[in-house]
């Protein structure tokens, strides 16, 4: 048995996911090169989303602030994460929908092995399926609202959907936003769709994602879409003492639907868990 972290620090991660479960036996071959795919060249940009003489760190707070909108509420994406080692990669797909109220419900899969976790907003479930043996499932509840600190309240019960891995991108660019060194912006092409790179160099101890991976250097290659600014790629690279800096973590965010919202019966199957009777249960924290 092997427990592997999924980068989501707020889909990650937190901003991270643990499956713990038997991985494929075949892995896919380290072969990729996170420039490969990216054109530097200049793109078109809409003046009222990017401003002028915007730097990398006022870019990423107007990409925070598009993601933290109203209508970002309700948001649904697809993410596939790949966990690279020194000779192979793990490839984790999923997705995550997140609606009012801190409703929410992220899917994971890595080969055979499922990760569900459900919130509807007072009990959220953590549910591991594991090839061969029973499903797990944990279930804790929400931090309450009340009348007195309404405001205090929704920023805990949102912290504390960030620390289950169902935060959205928005969990991820906030400590690079906060962290970066040494940003620098760049147009161009990624795989023939325009976007705005920003690179940015982080003290690994400082990113909760990372602090247990005794890197001594780290920086993310962050890629908005030029339009948008939604985050549709995060490349995370780093190094151990002397060794030569390698890319460890990468992130896509892929077809994002951003202010639809679902209708009653949509949430109810959505947002709910139903144990079956295969299904040790345990509540492991009431607040």
């Amino acid at each position: 048995m092997l427990t592997r972290m999924l980068f989501l620090t707020g889909l990650v991660l937190c901003g991270m996911v643990a499956l713990t479960g038997a991985w494929p036996a075949s892995l896919a071959p380290l072969r990729h090169d996170p420039e490969a795919t990216f054109l530097a060249k200049a793109v078109p940009l809409d003046a009222d989303i990017i401003g002028s003489g915007i730097d990398a760190r006022q870019l990423l707070e107007k990409a925070l602030g598009k993601l933290n909108a109203e209508e970002a509420v309700w948001l649904n994406t697809k993410i596939r994460q790949t966990v690279y080692e020194a000779d192979s990669r793990f490839v984790v797909e999923g997705f995550l929908q997140r609606g009012p109220n801190q409703c929410a419900r992220m899917e994971m899969e890595v080969g055979r092995s499922r990760l569900v976790i459900v919130s509807d907003g007072d009990i959220l479930a953590h549910v591991q399926k594991v090839p061969g043996g029973k499903v797990i499932a944990a279930v804790e509840r929400l931090p309450a609202l009340t009348e007195e600190t309404h405001v205090q309240d929704r920023t805990a019960r949102e912290a504390f959907l960030v620390a289950k891995c169902c935060g959205g991108p928005a969990a991820l660019l906030r400590p690079i936003q906060q962290h970066m060194r040494n940003g620098t912006l760049q147009t161009g092409l990624l795989q023939d769709r325009p976007v705005i790179q920003l690179k940015a160099d982080l003290d690994p101890a400082k990113i909760s994602a990372f602090s247990a991976m005794k890197l001594t250097a780290l920086s993310a290659c962050l890629y908005l879409d030029a339009k948008t600014l939604w985050p549709v790629r995060i490349d995370w690279t780093g190094a151990e003492g002397a060794k030569a800096p390698r890319l460890v973590r990468q992130i896509e965010f892929r077809e994002p639907v951003v202010g639809v919202a679902l209708d009653d019966d949509a949430c109810a199957r959505m947002f709910s868990y139903h144990p079956d009777g295969s299904e040790n249960v345990t509540e492991v924290k009431r607040r």
